[in-house]
């Protein structure tokens, strides 16, 4: 519930409700495990690329549904679908081309809602992060694509061999 907390979003009426942050869901690169499989007052589709190889390797790891979520395979291009919040964490800087996967993700939030977006960033690439970027681009790019307003606008400094900043951004659309 980390990532909740970071974006700004407050426990409500219990430990698994947040206020605002209820309706469709999507999680972008969610991994063999969804961060909101007990949230409630959501409707997620947890989304990765690999889910089919977690799902048939990790016996914790599944296609289809779960507790609040439904986890899918499909690559974020081929989704149809409009979300209330499009989540994504910890992907844009393993992605092959950074500007169009986020071009794929804002389209898939519905107008008036948000993009919640936590991403790495490093001076050079490394062994499975292979893009570079700042954070003035990443808000730059967004505003771009039709960000009408940042309600969370961090970057860290970060000392840890594993990157050099870390991004928050909580966007409305």
């Amino acid at each position: 519930m980390w990532f909740l907390g970071k974006m700004g979003f407050a426990k409500a009426s219990s430990n698994y409700h947040y206020e605002s942050f209820e309706g469709d869901i999507l999680e972008v690169g969610s991994g063999p495990i969804g961060f909101f499989e007990r949230v409630d007052k959501v409707s997620v589709t947890a989304q990765d690329s690999l889910m089919g190889l977690y799902a048939k390797n990790l016996p914790f790891s599944i296609i289809g549904r779960r507790g609040a979520v439904t986890y899918i395979q499909e690559d974020i291009a081929d989704i149809d679908d409009v979300f209330d919040f499009v989540v994504c964490s910890n992907v844009l800087d393993h992605t092959a081309d950074w500007i169009q996967f986020l071009i794929d993700c804002v389209k898939r939030v519905r107008e008036g809602g948000e993009l919640l977006l936590v991403t790495d960033s490093r001076g050079i690439p490394a062994v499975g992060h292979t893009q570079i970027f700042s954070h003035n681009q990443l808000v730059r790019t967004l505003e771009l694509l039709g960000a009408k307003q940042f309600i969370v606008n961090i970057v860290e400094r970060e000392d840890g061999a594993h990157c050099d900043y870390r991004h928050y951004l909580r966007v409305a659309f």
